[in-house]
This record gives structure tokens, sequence and C-alpha cells, in this order.
């Protein structure tokens, strides 16, 4: 049997089957086609951006930034107050019916001529600062008392201050009686718009000023301190002064009474006149006697800074308000000072002013130095007038404590011989009388007094040494007051200060007495 054999041959591909199909063609194609598209807008957008036309204009911010800052400057001014004429006699005497003028023969002058009603003024001839809240006068209804005390049972719509002339001599010791005045008048009389007139000129040959030893240049000097003073307790200023001075700075003459420094009667219509539109006119004058001065930024945050004080010492420094409070004490027996004697300057006045002592436990006066202290007169504590080394012959106290030296700090080696002689007439006259020196106080870090006065804790710390070694010498006791009341930085702790940075609150006579006892 034959085999027969099979050719076999790989099998062969359809031709059709050859290459790319159609499908894979038309696919390829519309991609290609897709591509082309695309490539074809980003260049037509390219073309249409890169057109002037089209390009992005910065006109737009800087126009918005312009609209946020136009209001600024196109803000309308503050309306500034020209002030009035001087010279017209046309007042009206109700107007100044709720009001009270305090002030010395100048102001006595409105109820002499009768421009006022005598209910509208406490004045007397010789009348001071000081003495307006700290001497009696005779008032309007007869009784007797300080024009103070006048004016806080009044509670007037207005008050005008018109002093300085009885001063001149000593502008340093006024100033700050000045601003005691002020502040107590504040206290006192709350409702009250303060105002404070300037002192008024003098003529070129005045009789009077000559007698007083003081001139114009006086005059002006302290009026310059008045203008501070006002704006910084938002006490409204009233330049008298300028409207009633001739080209030359004198008092025109027709203003001139005889004696160069009063005022005829017509002067008080003038002035009373001027007085009353500037009020009238002037706007808002009268919002607040805290509001009325330049500067009331100063009195507005003032009463926030002494609210926030307790909380940031409480928050903040709970390390340095402990000692405070426990070393300070306020607790003194006032009988344990009764057959004492202090003496001193306008500190010292506090003591019974305050009523922290009775007055006849104190001779101090206003700018009091150790040499005025046996030199110079004063309204003594028992009714009487002498020197405050008198006054302790007199008494032969138990202990005497002298607090003096703040009047003489810029000069404090000329004060040096008249201590220590007033140290040596108290040894010889009070021989029974134990003796106490006090250290001169310091002034706060800001102390507008003793910026004015030319006063630095430097001064202080330096001659409160010389009274340390004075006591030394004489074998009596220092009390060193100034670091009882300062800082870490040696400045006057602004709790115990009044607003001049120098003299004291009256809760700082307590202190001041509860340590001199517990040391005793």
């Amino acid at each position: 049997m034959s085999s027969k054999k099979t050719n076999k041959r790989p099998p062969v591909r359809n031709g059709k089957n050859n290459g790319l199909s159609k499908k894979s063609v038309m696919l390829i194609v519309l991609i290609a086609a897709l591509v082309l598209v695309i490539v074809a807008l980003i260049i037509l957008l390219n073309m249409w951006n890169s057109k002037p036309e089209n390009q992005p204009q910065p006109a737009e911010p800087t126009k918005e930034a312009t609209v946020e800052v136009a209001p600024e400057p196109t803000a309308e001014p503050e309306p500034q107050f020209t002030d009035v004429e001087f010279g017209s006699a046309d007042y009206s005497k109700d107007f100044f019916s709720k009001d009270l003028f305090i002030g010395d023969s100048i102001a006595v002058g409105l109820t002499d001529y009768s421009k006022l009603d005598p209910a509208n003024v406490a004045a007397s001839v010789s009348l001071t600062p000081y003495k307006a809240h700290a001497e009696a006068i005779t008032l309007s209804d007869g009784s007797s008392g300080t024009a103070l005390s006048y004016a806080e049972g009044m509670q007037p719509e207005r008050i005008f201050l018109m002093l300085g002339f009885n001063g001149l001599t000593s502008p340093n010791a006024m100033q700050g009686s000045f601003r005691d005045l002020m502040t107590k008048l504040e206290t006192a009389c709350p409702d009250s718009v303060i105002y404070c007139c300037s002192i008024t000129p003098l003529t070129a040959n005045s009789t009077a000023a000559a007698s007083a030893g003081f001139g114009n240049e006086n005059v002006r000097s302290f009026n310059e301190y008045l203008k501070t003073l006002s704006s910084e307790l938002g006490v409204i200023y009233l330049d008298l002064n300028k409207h009633m001075s001739d080209d030359s700075g004198n008092l025109k003459a027709e203003y001139n009474e005889v004696d160069g420094m009063h005022l005829t009667s017509a002067t008080y219509e003038y002035i009373l006149s001027y007085i009353q539109r500037y009020i009238t006119q002037a706007p808002e004058p009268e919002a607040s006697s805290k509001a009325a001065g330049t500067l009331p930024p100063a009195q507005t945050t003032a009463p926030e800074q002494t609210t926030a004080a307790p909380e940031e010492t409480t928050q903040s420094s709970p390390e340095q308000s402990e000692p405070e409070s426990e070393g300070l004490s306020e607790n003194y027996d006032k009988e344990f000072f009764e057959n004492d004697l202090f003496i001193g300057d306008s500190i010292t006045t506090g003591l019974s002013l305050y009523g922290a002592l009775s007055p006849k436990n104190v001779a101090a006066a206003v700018g009091y130095t150790p040499y005025k202290a046996y030199n110079t007169e004063i309204p003594l504590g028992d009714g009487t007038n002498g020197t405050a080394f008198d006054y302790a012959v007199k008494m032969q106290p138990k202990r005497i404590f002298i607090m003096l030296g703040s009047n003489g700090i810029t000069t404090a080696s000329a004060m040096e011989d008249s201590y220590r002689t007033l140290l040596d007439k108290l040894a010889k006259k009070c021989p029974d009388s134990t003796v106490y020196l006090l250290s001169v106080t310091p002034v706060t870090s800001d102390s507008t007094t003793a910026e004015y006065s030319g006063i630095t804790n430097t001064m202080i710390t330096d001659f409160n040494k010389f009274i340390k070694s004075l006591a030394d010498e004489k074998g009596l006791t220092y009390i060193d007051m100034y670091s009882l009341l300062s800082d870490e930085n040696g400045y006057f702790l602004h709790e115990y200060a009044e607003s001049d940075g120098l003299h004291f609150k009256g809760v700082t006579y307590k202190v001041m007495l509860s340590y001199i006892e517990s040391l005793i």
C-alpha cells in the first residue's frame, strides 16, 4: 500500500489583512485634525492678546486707590475762634447772676462800683490764691469764710479768677497755690466752668507797682504760666492783659485809676462786656471746664489712667503693690500729735487744710523757707500773726517736726546756713522740745511744677544728704520721707502726689503721720 504524502503549507494571510484597517486610518486623521485645530486656536489667541486695545489696563486700580485716599484731604477743618473786641460797655448784670468772681482788690472794684451784685463776688484786698482757699474773708452775706467755701456753697455756673498781683514778688510759691486753688475748685464745684483772667497790666510809672517791687515784665511772665496752667487743667484763659495794654505793653491811660494798677469804673464795664461776648460768641466754650483748654486730651485721659492703674498694678506687678499697701499704713492717732508742732511750707499746710491735724499744730505757709521760718510773719493756728519760730517759743511743743527745703532747693547752698540758724534758735528757746528733721519729698517723673521751677530729684536727694548730716551734727532725728514716698526709680509715687507732681494728696498726710508715729 502506497502512502500518499500530503504537502502541508503554512497558512497564507488574506491580502485584506495586510496594513492598517480603515478605522485606524480614520482615527489617526481625526487626531491630526484636532491637533491642527488646537494649534490654530492658540495662534489666534496670541494674536488677539497682542493687540493694544486688548492689553490689561492699570487705570482702574489707580482710580480705586485714589478714591480711598480722597476723603482725608477733603475733611472740613475745625472752625478757628477769633477773639472778640475789647472796649464795649454793653453787658447784662443778669448774665452774671449765677456766677462768682474770686479775686483781690482789682475784683473788689466790681462791687465797689456796683457793676455786679455782692453775692457774685468773693474778693478781698491782698487776697492771694493760697488765701482764697485757706484764709477767711468777709463774704457778701456778712458771714466769714474762704472764697473756696463760698463757691462750694453757691455752686456757681461759672467761676472767674482775678488774682495774682499780691504774689508777684514770689512767683514760684504762687504757682503751686494757683494750681491748688484751681484743683480744689474743680473738686468742690464739679459743674462750674472755671475761667482764669490774666493779671492786668500796669502803667509805665505805676506807684503801686514801684512800692511792691514788681513791673510789667513780672506780670507778663506770670501770665504765661497762667496760660500754660489753664491749658493743662482745662480752665478757660481770658487774656485781659492783651486788650488793656498799649503798644509798649503798659496799661492804657484811660483804664488807670490813680496808682497805675487799679482800674476806673468804666473799665469794669469793658471787662464784663468782653467776658459776656466772649462766652456768647466763642464756639461751645462751656461744654465743660475740662473741654475748654487747649490741651483737652490730657484731661480726658487722666481719669482713665487713674481708673486703670489699680488693674494694671494688680495684674502685672502684684509683688510691688503688696509691700506698698502693707508698708504705707493710713492709720494714725491724731491725739498723738496734740502737743506737737509742724513747721513747713505749702506741703505742710495740707496737714491742717485736709484736716489731718488741728491748725494749732501747724505753722506753715506757701513759699516758706528756713530763713522765713524765723524772719517772716504768717497767720498762725491760734488766730494771731507771727513767725513759725515765735509760735514754737510761745507753744513750747513736745515735738517739733521741720518740713522745709522745697522752696530753696534750686539754690540749696544758700539755704544751709539759715537751716542751721533755725535749729540753733529752736534749741535755745525750746530746750525741752524734741526736734525732728524731715527730708524733702520727691517729685513725680512728669511734675509740671518741678519742670517749671527747675527742680530735680537729684537736687532734692543732694539737699537731703545735707539735712541728714545736719541732724547728725546736732544730735537730732532725721526722718526719711523721700524713700517712703518714692518708687524704685526715686520718683514720687503718683497715687500719693497731687496733679502738679509735688504736693500731697489728702491721703498722703495720713500715710506720713502714720509712719512718723510708728517710728516714735
